[in-house]
């Protein structure tokens, strides 16, 4: 199962991607799915559905990767590594959404 990660404008738009061909994104949302019950945003990424986070999300999002991070091989780390840097861009933009496409 594989999720898209995209930076989209107010309008929709996509300003970025986030490629992840290997589906590591979605292994971890299942490797750490009990674990994410105490969560403020990764527990709400379904990789069947989509979900999009606005800014105040993204600052949530953020302590949820922070917390993850340290739990991860090298592999997964970077991803959440490009994940974060998209997640600062939406926190600190205005009118940006971090879009997840499900399956």
């Amino acid at each position: 199962m594989h999720i898209g990660v995209t930076l989209r404008d107010e309008h929709g738009g996509i300003l970025q991607t986030l490629d992840d061909p290997d589906g590591v994104l979605s292994a971890l949302l299942r490797r750490f799915r009990s674990d994410l019950a105490g969560s403020a945003c990764l527990r709400f990424i379904d990789p069947t559905v989509d979900t999009t986070l606005n800014r105040l999300q993204a600052a949530a999002l953020l302590g949820d990767l922070a917390g993850l991070r340290p739990r991860l091989d090298d592999r997964s780390r970077a991803l959440v590594d490009r994940l974060i840097e998209l997640a600062e861009t939406v926190e600190k933009g205005s009118h940006l959404y971090l879009h997840f496409q499900g399956d």
